[in-house]
């Protein structure tokens, strides 16, 4: 079980960087849609964003009371969403690091979490066999 996260080059399968700062196993990790970042989503119960050419750890976004299971940027890289053992959706603000809503519903861990093109909603699976879409309102 791994607590960092590696960035390979899939042409020569050379290892570029390797991301320490998780406490725990890393359960997801998600590029950021311009490619300079990375989200990572841990059994510590944090986000971490880093940068993927000199990684750097830029945030570390705090607030799920349990795993996180899924982290997933939305599509101009300003939000990100994640999805826990804590049966909650969490939407941040990558820049900022600032939590600015919690989707509850599910009634078990939310295992994934995907942004639709435009932003305005998210859905969401979780292992209470269901899936959820989410309609959001600007929160930034």
């Amino acid at each position: 079980y791994e607590k960092t996260v590696r960035i390979w080059d899939a042409s020569t399968g050379q290892q570029l960087q390797e991301l320490r700062g998780h406490e725990g196993i890393v359960k997801s990790v998600s590029w950021s849609p311009n490619g300079s970042d990375i989200a990572s989503g841990s059994w510590d119960r944090t986000i971490c964003i880093w940068n993927a050419q000199t990684g750097k750890q830029l945030q570390v976004l705090r607030g799920h009371t349990n795993t996180v299971e899924s982290v997933a940027w939305n599509s101009d890289g300003s939000q990100i969403a994640s999805g826990s053992w804590d049966d909650t959706i969490r939407i941040w603000n990558a820049q900022t690091g600032k939590q600015l809503q919690v989707l509850f519903g599910h009634a078990g861990t939310v295992s994934s979490v995907a942004w639709n093109s435009d932003g305005s909603q998210i859905a969401s699976g979780s292992l209470d066999k269901t899936i959820r879409i989410w309609t959001l309102y600007d929160a930034a």
